[in-house]
């Protein structure tokens, strides 16, 4: 659910520019981004990768923890919505 924070957090930066966002567009991959890298590399900018778990990215994921347990606590939701499945999925070809 980061996807509605970002939406969330983007409404409330253009708030006073209603409707332009920043991310107008928001697409969430299956897998994550470390299943779209090797399939789709020629897309990646840069074209390289490097795990989440990678020691180079060490003190960043605490730091992202951290903030991301306050951000669930600042978000709601009840439990039949939590529940539910995406209404419409959609493929890309590329």
């Amino acid at each position: 659910f980061r996807s509605r924070y970002l939406r969330k957090f983007d409404r409330k930066v253009n708030s006073k520019r209603y409707p332009h966002l920043h991310y107008p567009e928001i697409y969430l991959l299956d897998g994550g981004y470390k299943n779209f890298f090797p399939k789709f590399t020629n897309y990646c900018e840069p074209p390289n990768y490097v795990p989440m778990l990678h020691e180079a990215h060490a003190a960043d994921l605490r730091k992202f923890r951290a903030k991301s347990r306050s951000w669930s606590s600042d978000i709601h939701w009840d439990n039949s919505f939590n529940n539910r499945r995406p209404s419409r999925q959609i493929s890309l070809n590329f």
